[in-house]
């Protein structure tokens, strides 16, 4: 049994103010528990480092809206870590948040799952892409920026809309990564999961298409379905808690502070490593 965390997805807040508008958000911000305090945030910044795990992705949630975002970054870039952030820049205080964050984080990952104005209320909304692309022009001006990564999640709504999104990635010239996932559905009454969820054929022959379209176009493109998002990630709470995703989430009843082989058992680790490789 492998017996080295390879990479952590820290939830580390399950705030967002983006929690009205993302109706198909599968976040776990109703079962995951309030953030923790500094002193706590720090101890698992220290627990990581013993550990010797090599990347850790800030997600939640909103992570620029968590009190000691700053402090966990600093704290994690010291200690050598590789950081991978999340985030929807949703709005201004988020963007300036972020624009902090960047000398100290690797992989910037953002949200564009609609660029045209009759499908971007029915996603993010039109607020979001408007700020988030100001983030890209701030991007391209400065000399060290962190790679790039865009993911896209596929439903029912923006499905007519990847060829755009395609087309708007590319004449932005900085993303490096383009990640398509197919629409997960956590958390949401029937009724909304019907009108977001893609059937398994329909998205495969989507994504057939885009790695046809997508030959030599200088990004670097991957897929994830439904399948693929079962158990591959290690997922930890803000406390510290390690839950397994099922399209809901399962606490495992271990934390940072177990030994990775008591984690690492719950987790499929080729999975893992198939599905992370674009971190590196």
């Amino acid at each position: 049994m492998c017996t080295q965390i390879a990479n952590l997805d820290w939830f580390i807040t399950r705030k967002c103010g983006q929690r009205k508008y993302c109706k198909f958000c599968f976040a776990p911000w109703n079962v995951f528990p309030p953030d923790t305090t500094l002193s706590g945030a720090m101890d698992i910044c220290e627990r990581i480092g013993e550990l010797k795990i090599p990347i850790v992705t800030l997600c939640g949630g909103e992570p620029s809206e968590h009190l000691y975002i700053a402090e966990v970054v600093q704290k994690l870039y010291k200690l050598g870590i590789q950081i991978t952030l999340y985030s929807n820049i949703a709005c201004q205080e988020n963007m300036e948040i972020i624009k902090c964050l960047l000398p100290n984080i690797q992989i910037l990952s953002l949200p564009i799952d609609a660029v045209s104005l009759d499908v971007l209320p029915k996603m993010r909304g039109v607020h979001q892409f408007e700020t988030m692309s100001s983030m890209l022009k701030y991007l391209v001006c400065i000399l060290h920026r962190p790679k790039i990564k865009v993911g896209t999640v596929v439903t029912k709504q923006n499905v007519s809309d990847l060829d755009n999104i395609l087309e708007f990635l590319l004449k932005a010239e900085i993303i490096d990564v383009w990640r398509i996932y197919q629409y997960s559905p956590y958390g949401k009454q029937a009724n909304i999961i019907d009108n977001f969820l893609l059937e398994d054929e329909i998205f495969e022959r989507e994504m057939i298409r885009i790695k046809n379209q997508t030959r030599n176009c200088g990004l670097d493109i991957s897929f994830r379905n439904r399948r693929d998002n079962i158990g591959y990630c290690h997922i930890m709470d803000s406390q510290g808690n390690f839950y397994y995703y099922k399209e809901e989430y399962i606490n495992l009843g271990v934390t940072i502070y177990d030994t990775p082989s008591q984690i690492l058992k719950h987790y499929d680790e080729n999975r893992n490593y198939h599905q992370k490789g674009w971190q590196q």
